[in-house]
């Protein structure tokens, strides 16, 4: 054999030094547990040699080193995964246009004006609608996470009656504390749910069954009309969220003029309404964020008892339209309440007071955690013995928290926008992404996170960190990865 070259005056022949590094690494692995494949390094010389010639020369130099005990990840060692991080956008509906493209939030909203974020402002949605598995939610978001909580006993419950759960008893009017105003000194992205949804299952179940048995219960959305020139429609701003004030004297006041017809009016935490009354008043209606991708005279209540509820609907409409509360609102440069939309309510069914005790255990003691002031999470939640908190400002505040194996964030476009004036939804998403979605990628990626969910428009995507490798799927640019599958 010929001289070697210089490059690789220091390396063995290939039998030999398969050889030694099969005994040094039997010997090593077997001496200290701190040696790990990891700890083998390849070494590449610099050769214009064929790597498939058997030349001593043209081999990499094998060298064995020992890892270093300091080189190991103290957190990934230390604090346990989170399993699984489910990210809600509760609000969030596309109209399905026939081509199967999605044909716009509303009135076009899905068109990018000037500035507006486009392709590339959504990596993290864009990367869980590519490479997570999809599927439709015919029921929407609300049967899974009743399911996904291991209540699946409340997933056919209608929300106003779980929304019920979460209404702490506080006296005519009483709204509970901290709710999140329309104003941008009050985040209302984190508006405080801690002590709505506080305490243990049977006691939230009692508090919910204090309303007769003969009634129902619907949730009360404060809407905005726009008047056009031959009807009326909706916008995003159109659905309002109401500060603590306005939410109390709305409150006061319809509880007295309409106190003898068996109504009541009671503050949500999420500046909305939860309004109790007698079970005839049943009908199907259409929650207020689906009306703004479809019709509106299509979205309002149907069935036998729709006559009653929209006969009521036009007297919220009578009684707001000069409320001194509405006058107030204009000259602060807000939009005044044109009515309450009813929505989410169901008759009273033998039962369901024992339905809701059911399941008065906390979830996984406690290592399940619900973020967010929804009213139906927040229900959801008090019967199931967990208690909400605020969303925190960055998905990573929650990475870095030992305690939950399992969060989910459920998260308003509408509180965005109105604390944002001059945003688009496209904006809002954007922003949406940034603080939760991209970041629980990061953590997918790194090994934090074990698997995300995201629930929006009607679909279920999970994605796993392998999935990142299934580099054949087609990717969504932009907004148009969270449509419907057509």
């Amino acid at each position: 054999m010929g001289p070697v070259p210089n490059s690789t005056s220091s390396g063995f022949n290939a039998r030999t030094a398969s050889r030694c590094a099969g005994a040094s690494s039997a010997k090593l692995a077997g001496s200290h547990s701190d040696i790990s494949v990891s700890a083998v390094t390849m070494q590449l010389a610099c050769s214009r040699c064929s790597p498939i010639r058997i030349s001593c020369g043209e081999y990499p130099r094998i060298r064995l080193t020992r890892e270093l005990a300091s080189s190991v990840n103290f957190i990934l060692g230390t604090i346990p995964p989170v399993r699984e991080i489910v990210i809600v956008i509760s609000d969030l509906y596309l109209a399905q246009a026939p081509s199967g493209r999605a044909s716009g939030l509303v009135q076009g909203q899905l068109e990018t004006p000037p500035g507006a974020p486009g392709s590339g402002a959504f990596p993290g949605i864009e990367h869980v609608a590519r490479f997570g598995e999809r599927t439709a939610l015919e029921g929407g978001w609300r049967p899974w996470l009743a399911r996904w909580l291991g209540r699946g006993d409340l997933a056919n419950v209608a929300p106003g009656v779980i929304a019920a759960v979460g209404v702490v008893s506080a006296g005519a009017g009483a709204v509970p504390a901290a709710v999140g105003a329309e104003h941008p000194a009050a985040d209302a992205v984190s508006i405080a749910a801690d002590g709505v949804s506080a305490g243990p299952a049977a006691s939230a179940a009692s508090a919910g069954a204090e309303s007769p048995p003969d009634s129902t219960a619907w949730i009360a959305t404060p809407v905005h009309l726009i008047a056009g020139l031959t009807s009326l429609h909706l916008d995003r701003r159109s659905i309002l969220r109401l500060p603590t004030a306005d939410l109390e004297g709305f409150a006061l006041d319809f509880n007295r003029a309409f106190g003898d017809s068996g109504l009541r009016l009671t503050p949500l935490a999420a500046g909305d309404f939860l309004m109790q009354g007698p079970a005839t008043l049943t009908a199907a209606t259409t929650e207020p964020a689906r009306a703004l991708v479809a019709d509106l005279e299509a979205s309002l209540p149907k069935g036998n008892d729709a006559k009653a509820l929209k006969r009521l609907g036009a007297e919220l409409e009578m009684w707001l339209h000069a409320h001194p509360l509405n006058e107030t609102r204009r000259r602060r440069g807000e939009l005044p309440v044109s009515t309450l939309w009813l929505w989410g309510g169901t008759p009273a069914q033998p039962g369901r007071a024992q339905v809701l005790a059911a399941g008065d255990s906390p979830s996984a003691a406690n290592t399940t955690v619900p973020f967010g002031n929804d009213p139906y999470l927040i229900g959801l939640c008090r019967l199931h013995g967990d208690t909400t908190h605020l969303l925190p400002d960055q998905l990573t505040d929650l990475l870095t928290d030992p305690r939950p194996q399992r969060a989910v964030l459920v998260i308003e476009v509408t509180t965005m926008l109105h604390l944002n004036p001059h945003w688009t939804v496209l904006e809002a998403l954007a922003e949406i992404d940034r603080r939760f979605v991209s970041p629980a990628i990061v953590g997918l990626g790194e090994g934090s996170v074990e698997s995300v969910v995201l629930l929006a428009n009607d679909t279920h995507w999970r994605v796993r960190r392998r999935d990142r490798l299934k580099l054949w799927r087609r990717a969504h640019p932009g907004i148009t990865a969270l449509q419907r599958p057509g």
